[in-house]
């Protein structure tokens, strides 16, 4: 297991929504793309035919969103069977662990519930292995060594309001699952009441953008106290219109789902700690086009 963390901290992760090609219920293992040549949200590029997997093909684990990481008592969901090189991806076959946390995980795939994958890499040895072009910002992998690939957690997509209700119907085995889904269930209530606050976000974007053009010298101003000045009033206007609306995002999260009884599953106020400083800097970040 330490191996394993010391390779993912060294290594980097790549995201991917590859559908399921095929679920084998008699073996309890799906055929799926773990990669694909897409672009991901950090720019980056892995080529498939470029992947070296010897070394993972000796402990080929196969983990939930990379939990050896945070949690030294994590179990794998699975192994890997084979991984396949084609022009549209890593084709790789999943068998399932018995324990009911891994079944779940299983049923959430199968059923369309899921259909995101991680893979953990390295670069692989040579001067050719890894290529960036500074005219679209893109970073290029060519050649690239497999450490693990991870079943990713429950995209926020647009159907994730009716996927989730789904879901929260079924009987799972897992007091995991159970807790991921009212974790996930907290996370689309963040993003949506989020949304809700684009209009006083988008003033704090405009701002941001005057503030950069003072900073450029972009915008002429009589002297320097004056352009100082300026310059902290916008900083003020930012930081204190920020911190307002995740106190209004938090008030109307907790009226929609309240704190959970310390015997009910999930923890809602980390959740929130964890996740919605992060969402609101997104929202800000696609306001800004920059996402």
């Amino acid at each position: 297991m330490g191996n394993l963390v010391q390779l993912a901290q060294a290594g980097k992760f790549f995201n991917v929504k590859a559908e399921k090609v095929e679920v084998l219920r008699n073996e309890k293992a799906i055929v799926h793309f773990i990669t694909t040549p897409d672009l991901d949200r950090g720019r980056d590029i892995v080529d498939p035919k470029g992947m070296n997997d010897e070394d993972f093909s000796k402990s080929p684990s196969v983990w939930y969103n990379h939990n050896y990481m945070f949690n030294p008592d994590a179990l794998p969901i699975g192994k890997s069977l084979w991984r396949k090189k084609k022009e549209e991806g890593v084709l790789a076959k999943t068998q399932f662990a018995d324990h009911a946390f891994a079944q779940d995980i299983y049923e959430l795939h199968s059923g369309d519930f899921m259909s995101t994958w991680s893979i953990g890499w390295l670069p692989d040895k040579g001067k050719d292995a890894i290529e960036y072009d500074d005219k679209e910002n893109i970073l290029k992998i060519h050649k690239w060594i497999l450490f693990e690939y991870s079943s990713a957690p429950i995209a926020m997509n647009p159907n994730a309001g009716d996927q989730i209700k789904a879901m929260k119907e079924i009987q799972w085995k897992s007091f995991f699952t159970k807790e991921l889904i009212d974790k996930a269930e907290t996370e689309l209530i963040l993003k949506e009441q989020i949304k809700s606050f684009e209009d006083r976000i988008k003033v704090l974007t405009d701002a941001q953008a005057e503030m950069q053009k003072l900073i450029e010298g972009k915008t002429g101003v009589e002297n320097l106290t004056q352009l100082e000045n300026k310059i902290a009033e916008l900083q003020n206007l930012i930081e204190e219109g920020l911190k307002n609306v995740q106190a209004e995002v938090l008030k109307q999260v907790k009226e929609i789902k309240p704190e959970p009884k310390p015997e009910n599953l999930g923890d809602l106020s980390e959740v929130i700690k964890r996740e919605l400083p992060g969402m609101i800097a997104g929202e800000f970040r696609r306001l800004q086009g920059k996402e």
